[in-house]
Protein backbone atom coordinates (compact mmCIF):
# COMPACT_ATOMS: atom_id res chain seq x y z
CA UNK A 1 0.00 0.00 0.00
CA UNK A 2 2.79 2.49 -0.20
CA UNK A 3 1.77 5.53 -2.11
CA UNK A 4 -1.46 5.30 -0.93
CA UNK A 5 -3.35 7.09 1.67
CA UNK A 6 -5.17 4.78 3.97
CA UNK A 7 -9.13 5.50 4.04
CA UNK A 8 -10.12 5.06 7.96
CA UNK A 9 -13.75 4.38 9.33
CA UNK A 10 -13.69 5.05 12.83
CA UNK A 11 -16.73 2.92 14.63
CA UNK A 12 -17.77 4.40 17.79
CA UNK A 13 -17.38 8.62 18.19
CA UNK A 14 -18.27 8.97 22.16
CA UNK A 15 -15.98 7.54 25.03
CA UNK A 16 -12.35 7.44 24.82
CA UNK A 17 -12.77 7.94 20.96
CA UNK A 18 -13.77 11.35 21.71
CA UNK A 19 -9.97 11.79 23.08
CA UNK A 20 -8.31 10.39 19.92
CA UNK A 21 -10.56 11.31 17.26
CA UNK A 22 -8.92 14.34 15.82
CA UNK A 23 -5.74 12.51 15.52
CA UNK A 24 -6.37 10.43 12.03
CA UNK A 25 -6.66 14.39 10.47
CA UNK A 26 -3.07 14.98 11.13
CA UNK A 27 -1.27 11.36 10.52
CA UNK A 28 0.53 11.18 7.15
CA UNK A 29 -0.88 8.90 5.05
CA UNK A 30 -4.30 8.74 6.55
CA UNK A 31 -7.56 9.79 5.78
CA UNK A 32 -10.84 9.91 7.92
CA UNK A 33 -13.09 8.93 5.87
CA UNK A 34 -16.33 7.83 7.65
CA UNK A 35 -17.66 8.19 11.25
CA UNK A 36 -19.84 5.21 12.51
CA UNK A 37 -22.03 5.14 15.96
CA UNK A 38 -25.29 3.88 16.91
CA UNK A 39 -26.27 7.44 18.53
CA UNK A 40 -26.43 9.40 15.74
CA UNK A 41 -26.76 12.68 17.43
CA UNK A 42 -22.96 11.77 18.60
CA UNK A 43 -22.00 10.92 15.51
CA UNK A 44 -23.31 14.37 14.16
CA UNK A 45 -21.05 16.07 16.83
CA UNK A 46 -17.79 14.37 15.59
CA UNK A 47 -18.54 14.99 12.30
CA UNK A 48 -18.68 18.92 12.96
CA UNK A 49 -15.95 19.13 15.12
CA UNK A 50 -13.72 17.09 12.40
CA UNK A 51 -14.79 18.91 10.04
CA UNK A 52 -17.93 17.42 8.23
CA UNK A 53 -16.30 13.83 7.60
CA UNK A 54 -19.45 11.68 6.53
CA UNK A 55 -21.11 9.99 9.24
CA UNK A 56 -23.36 6.98 10.00
CA UNK A 57 -25.59 5.20 12.10
CA UNK A 58 -25.08 1.87 10.25
CA UNK A 59 -22.05 -0.52 10.52
CA UNK A 60 -22.51 -2.49 7.66
CA UNK A 61 -21.45 1.28 6.07
CA UNK A 62 -18.28 0.50 7.16
CA UNK A 63 -17.05 -2.49 5.20
CA UNK A 64 -17.34 -0.44 1.73
CA UNK A 65 -14.91 -1.53 -0.73
CA UNK A 66 -13.29 1.95 -0.63
CA UNK A 67 -12.30 2.20 2.83
CA UNK A 68 -9.70 0.13 3.95
CA UNK A 69 -9.05 0.19 7.79
CA UNK A 70 -11.69 0.44 10.77
CA UNK A 71 -10.81 1.50 14.15
CA UNK A 72 -12.78 -0.24 16.48
CA UNK A 73 -13.81 2.05 19.91
CA UNK A 74 -16.94 0.16 20.83
CA UNK A 75 -17.91 -1.41 23.90
CA UNK A 76 -16.21 -4.49 24.42
CA UNK A 77 -19.05 -7.33 23.93
CA UNK A 78 -18.82 -5.68 20.11
CA UNK A 79 -15.34 -5.60 19.24
CA UNK A 80 -14.96 -10.09 18.15
CA UNK A 81 -18.10 -9.41 15.68
CA UNK A 82 -17.22 -6.13 14.20
CA UNK A 83 -13.70 -6.90 13.89
CA UNK A 84 -14.49 -10.34 12.05
CA UNK A 85 -16.60 -8.54 10.00
CA UNK A 86 -13.84 -6.04 9.08
CA UNK A 87 -10.83 -8.51 8.30
CA UNK A 88 -13.15 -10.69 6.32
CA UNK A 89 -14.03 -8.05 4.38
CA UNK A 90 -10.99 -6.87 3.69
CA UNK A 91 -9.77 -4.40 5.84
CA UNK A 92 -7.34 -3.53 8.72
CA UNK A 93 -8.35 -3.03 12.27
CA UNK A 94 -6.98 -1.77 15.30
CA UNK A 95 -9.35 -2.42 18.20
CA UNK A 96 -9.73 -0.50 22.03
CA UNK A 97 -8.81 -2.74 24.85
CA UNK A 98 -9.25 -4.98 26.06
CA UNK A 99 -9.89 -6.83 22.72
CA UNK A 100 -13.07 -8.56 23.94
CA UNK A 101 -14.69 -9.97 26.77
CA UNK A 102 -13.14 -13.92 26.61
CA UNK A 103 -10.47 -15.77 25.31
CA UNK A 104 -12.40 -17.72 22.74
CA UNK A 105 -13.53 -14.54 21.10
CA UNK A 106 -10.12 -13.03 21.13
CA UNK A 107 -8.59 -16.42 19.38
CA UNK A 108 -11.59 -15.87 16.82
CA UNK A 109 -10.00 -12.71 15.92
CA UNK A 110 -6.32 -13.73 16.10
CA UNK A 111 -7.34 -16.56 13.94
CA UNK A 112 -9.55 -14.50 11.09
CA UNK A 113 -6.44 -12.02 10.95
CA UNK A 114 -4.25 -14.64 9.85
CA UNK A 115 -6.64 -15.95 7.77
CA UNK A 116 -6.98 -12.82 6.22
CA UNK A 117 -3.60 -11.43 5.74
CA UNK A 118 -4.63 -8.01 7.14
CA UNK A 119 -3.11 -6.20 9.85
CA UNK A 120 -4.85 -6.49 13.30
CA UNK A 121 -3.96 -4.64 16.40
CA UNK A 122 -5.00 -3.75 19.82
CA UNK A 123 -4.84 0.07 20.89
CA UNK A 124 -3.26 0.85 24.44
CA UNK A 125 -2.81 4.64 25.38
CA UNK A 126 -0.10 3.60 27.81
CA UNK A 127 2.20 3.28 24.63
CA UNK A 128 1.36 6.83 23.89
CA UNK A 129 3.18 8.63 26.85
CA UNK A 130 6.93 8.65 26.42
CA UNK A 131 7.65 7.73 29.94
CA UNK A 132 7.12 4.80 29.54
CA UNK A 133 9.34 4.59 26.49
CA UNK A 134 12.00 5.57 28.40
CA UNK A 135 11.38 3.77 31.61
CA UNK A 136 11.92 0.49 29.23
CA UNK A 137 15.25 2.47 27.68
CA UNK A 138 16.24 2.56 31.76
CA UNK A 139 15.34 -1.38 32.41
CA UNK A 140 16.72 -2.62 28.65
CA UNK A 141 19.92 -0.05 29.41
CA UNK A 142 20.38 -1.95 33.14
CA UNK A 143 20.42 1.26 35.30
CA UNK A 144 17.80 -0.65 38.09
CA UNK A 145 20.15 -4.13 37.60
CA UNK A 146 18.73 -7.19 36.91
CA UNK A 147 14.61 -6.96 37.67
CA UNK A 148 13.69 -9.00 40.86
CA UNK A 149 9.92 -7.97 40.92
CA UNK A 150 6.99 -5.37 39.48
CA UNK A 151 4.11 -4.05 41.12
CA UNK A 152 0.78 -3.11 38.71
CA UNK A 153 -2.19 -1.33 39.98
CA UNK A 154 -4.77 -0.12 37.95
CA UNK A 155 -7.42 1.41 39.65
CA UNK A 156 -9.94 4.54 39.84
CA UNK A 157 -13.45 5.15 42.01
CA UNK A 158 -16.19 5.58 39.19
CA UNK A 159 -17.23 2.05 39.63
CA UNK A 160 -18.94 3.12 42.62
CA UNK A 161 -21.41 5.94 40.85
CA UNK A 162 -21.58 3.89 37.73
CA UNK A 163 -25.03 3.48 36.59
CA UNK A 164 -26.60 0.14 35.74
CA UNK A 165 -27.47 0.98 32.07
CA UNK A 166 -24.09 1.40 31.71
CA UNK A 167 -22.43 -1.41 29.51
CA UNK A 168 -19.34 -1.36 31.71
CA UNK A 169 -21.90 -2.74 34.74
CA UNK A 170 -22.17 -5.73 32.75
CA UNK A 171 -19.95 -8.32 33.68
CA UNK A 172 -21.10 -9.93 30.17
CA UNK A 173 -20.29 -7.47 27.91
CA UNK A 174 -16.84 -6.26 30.02
CA UNK A 175 -15.95 -9.91 30.75
CA UNK A 176 -15.36 -9.19 34.55
CA UNK A 177 -15.22 -6.23 36.27
CA UNK A 178 -12.48 -4.03 37.52
CA UNK A 179 -9.09 -6.23 36.56
CA UNK A 180 -10.11 -6.77 32.88
CA UNK A 181 -11.20 -3.26 32.33
CA UNK A 182 -8.06 -1.15 34.17
CA UNK A 183 -5.38 -3.67 35.41
CA UNK A 184 -5.38 -5.08 31.81
CA UNK A 185 -3.23 -1.65 31.32
CA UNK A 186 -0.11 -1.62 33.84
CA UNK A 187 -0.34 -5.69 33.26
CA UNK A 188 0.48 -5.35 28.90
CA UNK A 189 2.13 -2.51 29.48
CA UNK A 190 4.96 -4.36 32.49
CA UNK A 191 5.29 -7.33 30.03
CA UNK A 192 7.00 -5.11 27.45
CA UNK A 193 8.71 -3.20 30.08
CA UNK A 194 10.66 -6.31 31.10
CA UNK A 195 10.45 -8.37 28.09
CA UNK A 196 9.26 -11.16 30.05
CA UNK A 197 5.61 -13.04 30.34
CA UNK A 198 3.50 -13.54 33.48
CA UNK A 199 2.80 -17.58 33.53
CA UNK A 200 1.28 -18.20 36.53
CA UNK A 201 -1.07 -16.46 39.10
CA UNK A 202 -3.03 -16.60 42.50
CA UNK A 203 -5.49 -14.16 43.28
CA UNK A 204 -8.61 -12.88 45.50
CA UNK A 205 -11.34 -10.97 43.63
CA UNK A 206 -14.56 -9.22 45.28
CA UNK A 207 -17.18 -6.47 45.09
CA UNK A 208 -17.62 -4.74 48.48
CA UNK A 209 -18.40 -0.98 47.26
CA UNK A 210 -19.98 -0.78 43.39
CA UNK A 211 -23.13 -2.31 43.45
CA UNK A 212 -24.14 -1.76 40.18
CA UNK A 213 -20.46 -3.51 39.05
CA UNK A 214 -21.51 -6.82 37.65
CA UNK A 215 -17.95 -8.12 38.02
CA UNK A 216 -15.16 -7.21 40.53
CA UNK A 217 -14.58 -4.05 41.72
CA UNK A 218 -11.53 -4.78 43.75
CA UNK A 219 -9.15 -7.74 43.47
CA UNK A 220 -5.00 -8.65 44.17
CA UNK A 221 -2.87 -11.08 42.45
CA UNK A 222 0.47 -12.27 42.80
CA UNK A 223 2.32 -13.59 39.94
CA UNK A 224 5.22 -15.34 38.46
CA UNK A 225 7.05 -14.49 35.20
CA UNK A 226 8.62 -17.39 32.97
CA UNK A 227 11.96 -15.50 33.59
CA UNK A 228 11.61 -16.00 37.52
CA UNK A 229 10.45 -12.00 38.81
CA UNK A 230 7.76 -11.81 40.84
CA UNK A 231 4.83 -9.58 40.54
CA UNK A 232 1.56 -7.95 42.07
CA UNK A 233 -0.92 -7.01 39.96
CA UNK A 234 -4.29 -4.77 41.67
CA UNK A 235 -7.18 -3.55 40.39
CA UNK A 236 -10.07 -1.68 42.31
CA UNK A 237 -13.07 0.11 40.65
CA UNK A 238 -13.52 1.87 44.31
CA UNK A 239 -10.35 3.42 45.16
CA UNK A 240 -7.72 5.70 42.93
CA UNK A 241 -4.53 5.71 41.83
CA UNK A 242 -2.99 3.63 38.48
CA UNK A 243 0.75 3.40 39.36
CA UNK A 244 3.39 0.52 37.64
CA UNK A 245 7.02 -0.26 39.50
CA UNK A 246 9.52 -2.10 38.52
CA UNK A 247 12.49 -3.05 41.19
CA UNK A 248 16.01 -3.93 40.45
CA UNK A 249 19.36 -5.52 42.16
CA UNK A 250 20.38 -2.04 41.46
CA UNK A 251 17.45 0.66 41.80
CA UNK A 252 13.87 0.99 40.62
CA UNK A 253 11.38 3.01 38.78
CA UNK A 254 7.67 3.95 39.71
CA UNK A 255 5.33 5.94 37.27
CA UNK A 256 2.52 7.17 39.30
CA UNK A 257 -1.16 8.31 37.34
CA UNK A 258 1.57 8.16 33.99
CA UNK A 259 2.63 11.04 35.19
CA UNK A 260 4.85 11.19 38.34
CA UNK A 261 8.35 9.34 37.78
CA UNK A 262 10.03 8.11 41.00
CA UNK A 263 13.45 6.55 40.05
CA UNK A 264 16.83 5.60 42.01
CA UNK A 265 19.29 4.28 39.16
CA UNK A 266 22.55 3.02 39.53
CA UNK A 267 23.99 5.35 37.06
CA UNK A 268 22.48 8.87 35.40
CA UNK A 269 20.36 8.89 32.95
CA UNK A 270 19.12 11.54 30.79
CA UNK A 271 15.99 11.29 28.50
CA UNK A 272 13.96 13.68 27.23
CA UNK A 273 11.81 13.65 29.97
CA UNK A 274 13.35 11.83 32.60
CA UNK A 275 16.42 12.94 33.84
CA UNK A 276 17.98 11.12 36.67
CA UNK A 277 21.22 13.37 36.62
CA UNK A 278 22.59 11.65 40.47
CA UNK A 279 23.06 8.13 40.55
CA UNK A 280 21.77 6.18 43.75
CA UNK A 281 19.93 9.22 44.48
CA UNK A 282 15.96 9.20 44.43
CA UNK A 283 14.70 11.15 42.01
CA UNK A 284 10.92 12.60 41.58
CA UNK A 285 9.18 14.73 39.02
CA UNK A 286 5.61 15.64 37.70
CA UNK A 287 5.12 15.92 33.95
CA UNK A 288 1.17 17.45 34.32
CA UNK A 289 1.29 17.09 30.40
CA UNK A 290 0.39 13.41 30.77
CA UNK A 291 -2.56 11.47 32.02
CA UNK A 292 -3.20 7.88 32.06
CA UNK A 293 -5.67 8.84 29.06
CA UNK A 294 -3.81 11.32 27.38
CA UNK A 295 -0.32 12.86 25.89
CA UNK A 296 -0.39 16.94 25.41
CA UNK A 297 2.32 17.32 23.19
CA UNK A 298 2.14 18.84 19.64
CA UNK A 299 4.83 16.10 17.99
CA UNK A 300 4.34 12.64 19.48
CA UNK A 301 6.66 10.46 18.32
CA UNK A 302 4.74 7.51 19.71
CA UNK A 303 0.99 8.28 18.71
CA UNK A 304 -0.36 4.71 18.38
CA UNK A 305 -2.45 5.57 15.81
CA UNK A 306 0.03 6.74 13.68
CA UNK A 307 2.43 3.86 14.72
CA UNK A 308 -0.53 1.59 13.62
CA UNK A 309 -0.98 3.55 10.21
CA UNK A 310 2.86 3.36 9.66
CA UNK A 311 3.01 -0.54 10.16
CA UNK A 312 -0.16 -0.88 7.55
CA UNK A 313 1.08 1.12 4.85
CA UNK A 314 4.88 -0.41 5.30
CA UNK A 315 3.69 -4.13 5.81
CA UNK A 316 5.20 -4.00 9.18
CA UNK A 317 3.64 -6.11 12.54
CA UNK A 318 1.88 -3.35 14.46
CA UNK A 319 2.88 -1.71 17.56
CA UNK A 320 0.71 -3.50 20.44
CA UNK A 321 -0.77 -7.23 17.17
CA UNK A 322 -3.91 -8.75 18.87
CA UNK A 323 -1.80 -11.85 19.60
CA UNK A 324 -0.91 -9.57 22.86
CA UNK A 325 -4.35 -8.98 23.82
CA UNK A 326 -4.90 -12.72 23.57
CA UNK A 327 -2.41 -13.19 25.93
CA UNK A 328 -3.35 -10.47 28.48
CA UNK A 329 -7.30 -12.27 28.10
CA UNK A 330 -5.15 -15.49 29.11
CA UNK A 331 -4.13 -14.02 32.03
CA UNK A 332 -7.35 -12.09 33.15
CA UNK A 333 -9.19 -15.42 32.66
CA UNK A 334 -6.53 -17.10 35.18
CA UNK A 335 -6.77 -14.56 37.46
CA UNK A 336 -10.76 -14.90 37.64
CA UNK A 337 -10.33 -18.69 37.68
CA UNK A 338 -8.06 -18.36 41.04
CA UNK A 339 -9.92 -16.10 42.77
CA UNK A 340 -12.87 -18.74 42.08
CA UNK A 341 -11.16 -21.80 43.17
CA UNK A 342 -9.12 -20.57 45.19
CA UNK A 343 -5.91 -21.43 44.13
CA UNK A 344 -3.15 -20.42 41.81
CA UNK A 345 -3.57 -20.99 38.33
CA UNK A 346 -0.92 -21.43 35.40
CA UNK A 347 -1.73 -19.11 32.64
CA UNK A 348 -2.60 -21.15 29.49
Amino acid sequence: MNGKRLRIALIGCGGMAKKIRRRYLSIPGAELALLVDTDEAEAASASEELGGVPYTSRFGDALAEELDMLDISTPNHLHMPQAVAALQAGKHVLIQKPLTPSVEEAERIVAVAAQSGKQAGMYMSFFDNPLYHEAKMIVDGGWIGRVVSVRCRGAGITGRSLKPENWRASAEKTGGGAFIQLALHPVNMVQWLIGDTIESVAAFCHNRFSPHVGGDDASAAICRFAGGALGTLEASYCSPQFSLAVFGTEGYIIITESNRVEAQLRAPFQGAFIRCLQAETVYDAVFPQFTPSSVQLDHNPYNQHAAFVSAVLEGRTPPVPVEHGLRDLRIVQAVYRSAREQTFVKVE
